[in-house]
């Protein structure tokens, strides 16, 4: 027996009491807490020791890792972000994967929204999704250097905390043990001026000195929103938007069966697919707009687009990471795919004609 499935198998036959009281020695509060005590000397850096920081975005499938790795090849950049299938990159060790603290649910955009919101329960379950969401993040998990920050980030927004109370705000929660937050009440301005330098000391521990320009890996993602916005967070922000066309994406979806990317109609596919690319503006100017196609099959004419918008110095590594004689196999993948009929693919065409590349 696997050890996973055999301690999921104690967790079920152990006293609930047991469970409890085991989760509870592990949780992000528990260690927060210790932390606390001991009275730390911990202060956030005022600014960023990068001159630009660079969010590279997609829509799941789209090819935004082929940009991540594009950007290795320049000594300019320092890159976080997983590897491309078929990429010769290879990820450090405290590579920072795909980046987890802004956009995703109790990170710090959810925080500005609770923020907005006069209830107290309300409040509490956003700074318990900060915590339950930093406990699982690799940033946090990359050890003390990280952490502090994040500890401080969390003290810096809590007014108080009642510990260890029997039971929580709501009698459908089945806790024996819970505890209470209420937050600061930060107007707009304080709140992103705090955001900022808790980003900016998380990310300086990475500065190098020679690299200007801190690449990472789904930092902001959300075109709907407007960049203006995310900038709130981290004003020395750029950002590059990668999409695809949806038919290739649709074939991936297929194929590997991902579940997050709908696929048991066309028809499901392509309202999902809709919603995704919405507010995507091809010619943006709070970002670059780069189509995975235009990278991979004219290549020289779309990095120098990309190397004009990041004022990159010489490209000395060219195609040592990202190699467009094997990506070029995933462009037009559902011109020669079997086994999903064509007419789906003329429906993707009908419903998004601007995003498909019939060149």
């Amino acid at each position: 027996m696997k050890l996973s499935r055999l301690k999921h198998y104690i967790k079920q036959i152990m006293p609930y009491r047991w469970v409890l009281e085991y989760e509870e020695k592990r949780d992000f509060y528990a260690q927060y807490f210790a932390w606390k005590e001991t009275n730390p000397k911990v202060e956030f850096d005022k600014d960023s020791k990068w001159e630009n920081i660079v969010s590279i975005e997609g829509f799941g499938y789209s090819g935004s890792g082929a940009v991540v790795d594009l950007l290795r090849e320049y000594d300019d950049c320092l890159v976080h972000g997983m590897a491309e299938g078929g990429s010769k990159a290879v990820e450090a060790a405290d590579d920072f994967g795909e980046i987890e603290l802004l956009t995703y649910p109790g990170g710090l955009i959810d925080l500005d929204t609770a923020l907005e919101k006069p209830s107290l329960i309300h409040q509490d379950a956003a700074i318990k999704r900060f915590g339950k969401l930093m406990f699982r993040d690799r940033i946090y998990n990359l050890g003390a250097k990280y952490r502090k920050y994040i500890y401080l980030f969390f003290d810096s927004m809590i007014d108080d905390a009642i510990r260890d109370t029997k039971g929580s705000w709501s009698p459908m929660v089945p806790r024996l043990k819970d505890n209470i937050f209420t937050l600061r009440d930060y107007n707009k301005k304080d709140y992103y001026a705090l955001c900022q330098q808790f980003l900016y000391s998380i990310f300086n521990q990475q500065y190098n000195g020679s690299c200007k320009y801190l690449v990472l890996d789904q930092l902001y993602l959300s075109t709907k929103m407007g960049m203006e916005y995310g900038r709130n967070f981290l004003p020395n922000m750029k950002n590059i938007v990668v999409w695809r066309d949806p038919r290739d994406i649709y074939t991936i979806a297929v194929r590997q069966d991902i579940q997050w990317l709908p696929h048991d109609t066309v028809e499901h596919f392509i309202k999902i697919m809709s919603h995704r690319y919405g507010n995507l503006d091809i010619d943006s100017k709070e970002y670059l707009s780069i189509r995975f196609e235009d990278l991979i099959l004219d290549y020289d004419k779309t990095v120098g687009k990309i190397e004009k918008y990041l004022n990159l110095g010489e490209h000395k590594r060219p195609q040592s990471c990202l190699d467009i004689s094997i990506s070029c196999k995933n462009v037009g993948m559902w011109k020669t795919a079997t086994g999903i009929p064509q007419e789906d693919y003329k429906k993707i065409q009908k419903a998004m004609p601007q995003f498909c590349y019939d060149k």
